[in-house]
């Protein structure tokens, strides 16, 4: 919800206050709805925004595709130990796993739909992988190679400047935005 409230206050210059309890009752109302298949939806079209717009911009701006290999074999700075541990909580989420776990029941009765469960998971995993790895190498490419520093989140919108020039603040906010609400609504879906 913070995440979101800040996209929001990115776009619009609100405190992100007010965004907080804005995207509460978003939440709220959308799992008020009590229809798997309307939340199912609206967050496949927002991963689907987003992977377009991170997997262009990753063939736009051309990054050294020898380091993006080299960088596949993990390799730990010193002191990263906490960093290492915020990734990957925020990358294992438990209650994805759960929010998975009950679309399954509902979407596939029985071993007939092994099959389409199966291709299911495989789109998934591997889109959310494509994803994962096209915002880290736009993010190496545009800041890392540089040496520019972040000092606050929404600078993060200058990776995308390259596909969306201006509209590439508006864009992550947005981002953010949807990230925060599709969150609020899967963790307690």
């Amino acid at each position: 919800i913070i995440g979101g409230s800040l996209g929001l206050e990115s776009i619009t210059g609100l405190n992100q206050r007010y965004w907080v309890g804005a995207i509460s009752i978003a939440a709220v109302i959308i799992l008020a709805q009590r229809k798997y298949h309307l939340v199912e939806k609206f967050l496949i079209f927002l991963v689907l925004v987003m992977s377009a717009s991170f997997l262009t911009t990753f063939i736009i701006i051309k990054p050294d595709l020898g380091a993006v290999f080299r960088g596949i074999i993990p390799s730990f700075p010193p002191d990263s130990f906490y960093l290492i541990l915020a990734l990957i909580g925020t990358t294992v989420v438990p209650y994805n796993l759960f929010l998975h776990s009950s679309a399954v029941r509902q979407k596939w009765q029985g071993k007939e739909n092994l099959r389409s469960a199966r291709r299911d998971i495989w789109l998934s995993v591997g889109l959310g992988g494509l994803l994962s790895i096209a915002v880290v190498v736009t993010s190496a490419t545009a800041f890392f190679s540089r040496g520019i520093t972040l000092e606050n989140g929404s600078q993060m919108a200058q990776q995308l400047n390259p596909l969306f020039g201006p509209a590439a603040n508006i864009l992550f906010g947005l981002g953010f935005f949807a990230a925060g609400l599709s969150s609020a609504i899967t963790a307690p879906y």
